[in-house]
């Protein structure tokens, strides 16, 4: 998912959005869809 360093932080503030947002939206998931 992350292909380099500089991905990192972006990638890190969107899993603290994620985590605001299951406590609002008890519906909300995050799903794992391998490509593979």
């Amino acid at each position: 998912m992350i292909l380099s360093l500089e991905e990192w932080p972006a990638f890190s503030d969107l899993l603290d959005d994620f985590g605001v947002l299951r406590v609002f939206f008890h519906f909300f998931a995050f799903s794992y869809l391998s490509f593979m």
